[in-house]
């Protein structure tokens, strides 16, 4: 059987363009909350209305991950979206072990959500 190749091209311009509008749509439709991590500040966007639930980024990126799901989910769910410290508008943690990027999403949670049951997808 012959390999076929894929050949890439880089997104046009306007591609580019329309997938920035796009995102910055989406975030001017967010609730946005602020709660402390290291010498700064962690961000969270919120959209929907229902049980909460908690959309994690990989250790890399934003809140943009999940620009495809949050439509979807929102309409059943309060989804509380984070960057991650250290991550798209978050603050660096206060050091470098786990507890350091931990702690600020859990006490974002206890201020946040309180002590409400959430599902976590990540």
């Amino acid at each position: 059987m012959p390999s076929q190749s894929v050949i890439s091209h880089p997104p046009a311009a306007s591609d580019i363009a329309h997938a920035e509008a796009n995102l910055a749509a989406m975030a001017a439709t967010a609730r946005t909350f602020r709660t402390p991590c290291g010498d700064g500040e962690m961000v969270w966007r919120v959209w929907g209305s229902g049980p909460p639930l908690l959309l994690i980024h990989g250790a890399q990126g934003s809140w943009a991950h999940w620009f495809r799901n949050i439509e979807a989910l929102g309409a059943s769910h309060t989804l509380w979206v984070p960057d991650v410290p250290g991550a798209g508008d978050s603050a660096l943690p206060a050091g470098d072990d786990h507890a350091a990027f931990v702690d600020p999403i859990a006490d974002g949670i206890e201020r946040l959500i309180g002590n409400l049951p959430i599902d976590i997808i990540g």
